[in-house]
């Protein structure tokens, strides 16, 4: 058994290895998409694109449920050998999430100025509404593919699906954009609506973005069809319909608190009541540290060990592994979120001046906030996969209760003539409150300690780095002046952290079992005690 368990190790930290290292690209294809959207689109059209794409959870929330009973389903059945159930559940998957974009295809089609009615607005040409609802159905099938791959423990497939989505947007959006290539022909199309707006460049933009959207969902199946689809009908039939129609319905409620967290209700209410310029300073303040964050290891980690997680406690029904689980991954998590954090804080001006534009300074303040939130939001992962492993997802949906008070908060606020700022601050607000309810909530069913005397070590080491910056952050004048302080900085974070080891001696155990990809952490963990 302890050779099984080391083998799921093993794929696991490769997986994560393989992903975060994919991440990490692609992280840097969205950060030139961003810029050349920012070169060649106006403020107000990337506002507008920032809005489209804040609502594809919202439009997806039918069939957003079956994503969480993927990722708790099919490890489950994997792990009992029986792909039967695994097939037949994705299969419904599937159903549902087509007969979900085909409803928002249509609704949309038919009223395709409901953007401008909702918003107040002449700039959601018909065409742009068109080519959202193409996009908005072809990218809820890939999540369902992309989300049952990550399941799978199919990391490969998965980092090559988001890559190549990211880097064909980037390449065909700056050819065409910079050689003002358009698609105004096609806005014909829509004619018959009697909405004469302008076609701006969004709208090549959003072809562009179509056309990987198609190839990239063609790359998730073919990468299915050998790793599930193919495999013998062995096991029984499906039969944990309630089972599963209940661990979904309650994810998928608990799901609507995430509507806050990226930006869906931020940039509806402030889109209503401050219009797509207040829309794009915000979604750009609040989205840069949010990207930053989710790309870190420990996040980007996170739903990939998930499925080895459930594998795991499926085989021992051990929920002591599930408490050093918490405490493991809470330093894992402290280890590379806490310097990114002060990093992100103590550099805000310079980050936005030199690696994306000056005209959104104006955002700063916002860009510091948002990275002190998401990067409290980054140890809920910890929390989550444990909630959601012993099925009580629920205490997700009792937590962010919460966010009924802080959208009912914003509304007025922005009514009152409130800015972006307060909005991004009654956010933060919720998402402590949020996160403590779910620790309390959960501590309820498994004994979770938090691990202070190890998160000191690790917040030592990063003040460390922090007063390194503080000293040095005026001699940043470029781009390659702030790179060259990142650099700098992380070799005395990581010299710090080597002598004060803020992992303990059974993490050190823990990495040597996961082989090569253990090894790095394995040098800042505690030595075991000579004999």
């Amino acid at each position: 058994m302890d050779g099984e368990f080391d083998d799921l190790y093993q794929r696991t930290a490769k997986g994560a290895l393989f992903n975060y290292v994919a991440a990490n690209a692609g992280i840097l294809l969205q950060f030139l998409v961003t810029l050349v959207l920012i070169k060649f689109l106006p403020v107000d059209e990337f506002g507008i694109y920032s809005l489209f794409f804040s609502t594809v959870t919202f439009l997806g929330l039918v069939s957003g449920a079956v994503l969480y009973a993927l990722a708790r389903f099919i490890p489950d059945y994997m792990a009992k050998k029986n792909y039967r159930s695994a097939k037949d559940l994705f299969g419904f998957s599937v159903k549902l999430t087509l007969a979900n974009g085909l409803l928002v295809l249509v609704l949309l089609g038919l009223f395709p100025g409901v953007f401008n009615a909702v918003f107040k607005s002449t700039g959601f040409h018909p065409l742009y509404v068109w080519l959202f609802a193409f996009i908005n159905f072809v990218q809820l099938l890939t999540g369902v593919f992309d989300w049952t791959l990550n399941a799978l423990l199919r990391q490969k497939p998965r980092a090559v699906m988001r890559v190549f989505y990211t880097g064909f947007v980037l390449v065909f959006a700056f050819l065409a954009l910079s050689q003002g290539l358009s698609v105004t022909g096609l806005a014909g199309l829509t004619g018959s609506t009697g909405l004469t707006g302008p076609v701006g460049p969004l709208g090549t933009v959003l072809a562009v973005i179509l056309a990987s959207s198609l190839l990239t969902a063609s790359i998730g199946f073919l990468s299915l069809k050998s790793a599930l689809l193919d495999l013998p009908d062995l096991g029984a039939k499906f039969s944990d319909f309630k089972r599963v129609l209940r661990y979904g319905a309650f994810s998928q409620l608990s799901y609507l608190g995430e509507l806050v967290t990226n930006l869906t209700i931020d940039n509806l209410l402030i889109g209503y009541f401050a219009g797509t310029t207040a829309i794009a300073w915000y979604s750009f303040g609040v989205k840069m540290p949010q990207v930053l964050m989710a790309y870190s290891p420990a996040v980007v980690s996170a739903l990939v060990v998930f499925p080895s997680v459930v594998k795991r406690f499926t085989q021992s029904k051990n929920l002591g592994e599930l408490e050093y689980f918490f405490q493991a991954y809470s330093r894992f998590t402290a280890f590379f979120v806490f310097p990114t954090l002060l990093g992100l804080v103590l550099l805000a001006p310079q980050t936005i001046q030199f690696v994306f534009d000056p005209k959104y300074l104006v955002a700063v303040n916002v860009f510091i906030v948002a990275a002190v939130s998401h990067g409290l939001l980054s140890f809920r992962h910890s929390i989550v996969n444990i909630y959601n492993t012993i099925e009580r997802p629920e205490i997700g949906l009792y937590a962010k209760t919460v966010f009924l008070v802080t959208t009912a908060a914003n509304v007025l606020l922005l009514q009152s003539g409130q800015g972006i700022l307060t909005v991004a601050l009654v956010n933060a607000a919720g998402f402590l409150v949020m996160m403590l309810l779910e620790f309390f909530l959960t501590r309820r069913k498994v004994r979770l300690r938090i691990p202070f005397r190890d998160l000191s070590a690790t917040l030592a080491a990063t003040l460390g780095m922090g007063l390194f910056v503080y000293l040095f952050r005026d001699q940043v004048h470029s781009l390659s002046s702030l790179l060259f302080l990142v650099l700098v900085a992380a070799g005395v974070y990581a010299a710090v952290s080597l002598y004060l080891k803020p992992f303990p001696r059974q993490d050190g155990q823990l990495f040597a079992r996961i082989g090569r990809v253990g090894r790095f952490l394995q040098a800042f963990a505690r030595p075991e005690a000579k004999p």
